[in-house]
């Protein structure tokens, strides 16, 4: 990852700020937990290697959430955004988007009534 990384620095424009952008990586609990801490390790691992040697600005949230996500989800993403911003990189959401639950690929919900929306909206400014 690292000789990408300096690819890319090495043909950017010197003020271009290199992130690592991925998908569900935002949370550190549930379904989500696996693959966001082996994406936080390959990024530490990258950021314990130096600047020169391995060039990373910052890491950017693909947040694909749907309406059942709990308080305790969303907990872990803003903890998580943290341990980030910790390493000294900064923290990017890159896209964001708040579905209805699906089972099977189906959407649990006939509809978005009031309610449905409202979740929507509480998650969004819980989220930001």
């Amino acid at each position: 990852m690292c000789k990408a990384f300096k690819a890319a620095k090495a043909s950017a424009h010197p003020d271009s700020k290199l992130y690592y952008n991925d998908y569900n990586i935002e949370a550190m609990v549930g379904w989500q937990q696996t693959r966001s801490d082996a994406a936080y390790n390959m990024i530490k691992n990258m950021t314990d290697r130096g600047y020169d040697d391995c060039p990373i600005d910052g890491v950017g949230f693909q947040g694909h959430l749907n309406t059942k996500y709990s308080d305790t989800m969303l907990d872990s993403i803003h903890d998580n955004f943290q341990r980030y911003a910790a390493l000294g990189l900064k923290v990017q959401i890159t896209e964001v988007d708040i579905s209805c639950p699906k089972s099977n690929g189906v959407c649990e919900i006939d509809s978005w009534n009031d309610e449905e929306l409202d979740k929507q909206g509480a998650l969004f400014s819980n989220l930001l």
